[in-house]
């Protein structure tokens, strides 16, 4: 079987996100819905509360690779149908606890193999997509663990409908429930939602993709696979600097010691900009996009040097850590805001390759 294109492998991931990320809002609401369902199911109540709050924390880590990945589409209308079917199940008062728990479960389900479908694709693409994966792993794990406890709930309360009693533990199954829970929390406590980390951080990790994509233009043989990767530099460029302007050069600029640093990093980025415009009209497998690339990675290495070496030094002597968390929240905000704008945009910009390949179609 012939490989997709660099563009399609893309696309078909970020429709895979979407439409994982689409499922996780509506399972937040349904968890609320669920609460108080189950007081007659001995620890019902408090495995819920767990998985609830995971689910949440979930969420913003989904928020934190897909901002990363950078590449925004709309989720299946078929994923949305799905969604909105269980969704009227969850709030019909006629339907049972068994029903729901039903189709929670299979909602569950579906969310950890469409995560294992995710990162199997990660696998198979470019090194800037797995680092953009990477935090994917405690979701994935995460979600993994939750089907066994789900299953368990939906296992307990069949039981209770029918006899009237709790089936006994087996030991197979806390054994299975052991294992998953151990490995979900090993790696959990290893990635953190891009919330919860310093801002500075959150930037670092933009300069390490972006450096990679570098790379990987660089090294690309075919020009088709340079237009592509290039385009997905450009997105994430365009995004990450206007983000960056809105969110950190503006609460910052007041601190003297920077302001002239600010002053050249706005300017940088507006050079940054130009040449990208210029590189999207030249033939990627030009010796004029070579030199033009070449020119954009020395503008783009000089900014994030200093950056790094001197206004992030200031900014960690005046700003608390708090405060940056709390900027790191509003950047990712405006960054996926400022992607769902740009990506329909971009993607359009990457080479045809024959007739498009749709993305795998999965619930």
């Amino acid at each position: 079987m012939k490989s997709l294109s660099e563009q399609n492998k893309r696309l078909a991931l970020a429709s895979e996100l979407a439409d994982i990320e689409w499922r996780q809002r509506a399972v937040v609401q349904w968890n609320s819905m669920l609460r108080g369902l189950l007081p007659n199911i001995k620890e019902g109540e408090e495995i819920m509360k767990k998985i609830a709050d995971e689910d949440e924390r979930n969420l913003r880590m989904l928020e934190t690779v897909m901002t990363s990945f950078g590449v925004r589409v709309e989720p299946k209308v078929f994923t949305k149908g799905f969604t909105d079917l269980v969704s009227q199940r969850m709030a019909d008062s006629g339907a049972q606890v068994v029903e729901k728990l039903g189709a929670y479960a299979l909602v569950k389900q579906n969310q950890a193999m469409c995560c294992t479908l995710a990162h199997k694709i990660a696998q198979v693409s470019k090194l800037d997509v797995k680092e953009a994966m990477g935090l994917f792993a405690g979701v994935e794990s995460s979600m993994m663990k939750q089907v066994s406890q789900v299953q368990g709930l939906v296992e307990k309360a069949n039981v209770m409908l029918m006899t009237g009693e709790l089936p006994p533990s087996g030991v197979a199954g806390t054994v299975r429930d052991a294992v998953v829970s151990v490995a979900g929390a090993v790696i959990n406590t290893v990635g953190k939602p891009g919330d919860e980390m310093s801002v500075l951080n959150i930037l670092k990790m933009d300069h390490l993709k972006v450096r990679t994509l570098f790379n990987e233009i660089e090294k690309a043989a075919v020009p088709l696979d340079k237009n592509d990767l290039f385009y997905q530099l450009r997105l994430d460029l365009l995004a990450h600097s206007e983000a960056e302007e809105q969110v950190v050069y503006r609460r910052c600029q007041q601190f003297t010691e920077v302001k002239e640093l600010f002053d050249e990093s706005w300017s940088e980025h507006d050079e940054m900009r130009s040449v990208m415009d210029i590189l999207s009209n030249i033939d990627a497998g030009s010796q004029m996009f070579t030199d033009r690339m070449k020119d954009l990675q020395s503008i783009v290495q000089e900014h994030v040097d200093k950056e790094e070496d001197e206004i992030f030094k200031v900014i960690r002597s005046k700003v608390s850590e708090d405060e940056l968390v709390r900027m790191a929240q509003d950047f990712i905000t405006r960054k996926a805001h400022i992607q769902r704008a740009l990506s329909p945009h971009i993607v359009s910009g990457m080479a045809p390759r024959g007739p498009e390949v749709p993305p795998p179609a999965m619930m």
